[in-house]
């Protein structure tokens, strides 16, 4: 399944060793800027509604590949999720501030810059020498991501923020893969942020959303997709950010846990309503009204 990655000349372009893109859907480099190998570690992620390219932060011996796999597949936003660390030695700035870089066979050009709310937005040009093609790219590079459970209520507005400016782009992109999502492994972060952005587009669609479901079909297209509890508790706490900013949130009667009732909230037999504390109860067959419920047995 990962036959690609685990090639001798390979190994040096993945920062982790226990996760690797699979072979049916990694991304293959067009131009090969590396001899002898069109592997980058990157892979396409589809989901129900969006489609990802999910990659790991460019190396120093990576960053010509992620250019080149930028410039080929044209994606509209580039989304970077890991800290800025430049003591890191595994990690290569793949833009300049200001001027142009050349990058093996691409010049990158940094177009503008603005800062936001621990948010800079970037407008990069990537252009191939000797060529007159182009493809101009937005990055998004968001700097308080939460890594501590007591920092996801305070932060979680930014980056729901952030997924709504995504939103906003995707539905003025073209067919084909127009976010690129990148962290330090591409695989944490990353699936936080490809499976909340399912997940919120869900809710607009059906009024429901199914977080296991969406987690699930997004590992099977990238191993190891959403690697921690806590990355698991983020996507729940940053849907929950949507549902209070776009006030779609409505208050549910309170139940006690141990009651076992399965009515309606609004129904007679519903906690509170003065009838038995337990009630078990069937859906009548043939009901005219879909969803009653009568009650079979009482215990007082």
């Amino acid at each position: 399944m990962i036959r690609s990655a685990l090639k001798k000349e390979n190994r040096s372009k993945s920062r982790n060793t226990n996760n690797h893109p699979l072979d049916r859907n990694r991304v293959i480099l067009e131009s090969v800027c590396s001899p002898n190998s069109d592997f980058i570690d990157a892979s396409y992620v589809k989901g129900i509604r969006y489609r990802f390219i999910t990659t790991q932060m460019p190396m120093p011996n990576t960053v010509a590949d992620f250019w080149d796999m930028v410039f080929y597949n044209q994606p509209t936003v580039i989304i970077m999720l890991n800290d800025d660390d430049r003591r890191n030695k595994s990690c290569a700035q793949y833009w300049l501030d200001s001027g142009v870089a050349i990058f093996g066979s691409f010049s990158v050009t940094t177009v503008s810059v603005s800062e936001n709310e621990g948010l800079i937005e970037r407008e990069m040009q990537v252009t191939r020498n000797n060529s007159k093609a182009r493809h101009v790219v937005k990055q998004y590079q968001f700097l308080q991501w939460p890594n501590e459970a007591e920092q996801q209520a305070n932060r979680a507005r930014q980056l729901v923020n952030l997924m709504t400016k995504v939103q906003e782009t995707l539905e003025r992109s073209r067919e084909g893969f127009p976010v690129l999502v990148h962290c330090m492994n591409g695989v944490g972060r990353t699936g936080v942020f490809c499976s909340t952005l399912e997940c919120i587009a869900q809710v607009n669609e059906e009024g429901a959303v199914d977080v296991f479901h969406v987690v699930k079909m997004l590992r099977s297209e990238r191993m190891h997709f959403v690697q921690t509890e806590e990355e698991y508790s983020l996507i729940y706490e940053l849907i929950k950010e949507y549902l209070r900013d776009h006030e779609y949130e409505q208050p549910f009667p309170e139940v006690s846990p141990n009651d076992h009732t399965y009515t309606y909230a609004d129904s007679p037999l519903a906690p509170g309503s003065g009838e038995s504390e337990h009630v078990y109860a069937q859906l009548q067959e043939g009901a005219p009204d879909k969803g009653v419920y009568t009650p079979l047995k009482t215990e007082k």
